[in-house]
């Protein structure tokens, strides 16, 4: 929640809903993982005003966010289908409150060698250094990421 912005922001899960694991096989539930944005003061069965979600936002599911309202920024922890130990397609995406339908991340780490990053959990935004902490469940670490461009 952002009190400065009035934004209230949501991940869901593809198997929001459902008791039932996600598979690899499982791709029409793929698509289901988004970010939803709401007015923060929004009450009852209200429409989003923004809702992050399809192929091109590359989101399964969305474990943990941070807000960061001096830039209306969302950064998004994606570690992936939640049966894959080291899924291909995990990353830590930044997306804008503004962002609305099947957008990019603005900025990706993704998770490969080159990063060390494995499956992302959590996340946590320490603007005055201008990084990104990200906690990683593979490799039982937390990885610091320099990021000027983001703050």
């Amino acid at each position: 929640m952002d009190p400065i912005n009035d934004i209230l922001v949501i991940g869901l899960n593809s198997n929001f809903g459902s008791d039932e694991p996600i598979t690899v096989e499982d791709t029409e539930s793929l698509e289901k993982g988004a970010i939803l944005i709401f007015n923060r003061t929004d009450s009852g069965n209200v429409k989003p005003r923004g809702v992050i979600r399809g192929p091109k936002s590359g989101i399964i599911r969305i474990n943990q966010m941070q807000l960061y309202p001096q830039k209306k920024l969302i950064v998004g922890a994606m570690p992936g289908v939640i049966d894959s130990m080291e899924p291909d397609s995990a990353f830590l995406g930044v997306w804008s409150y503004d962002d609305n339908g099947d957008i990019p991340p603005k900025w990706k780490i993704p998770a490969n060698d080159r990063t060390k990053l494995k499956k992302p959990f959590g996340v946590v935004l320490n603007p005055k250094n201008k990084e990104v902490i990200i906690s990683d469940m593979r490799n039982q670490g937390v990885l610091v990421f320099s990021v000027p461009e983001v703050f």
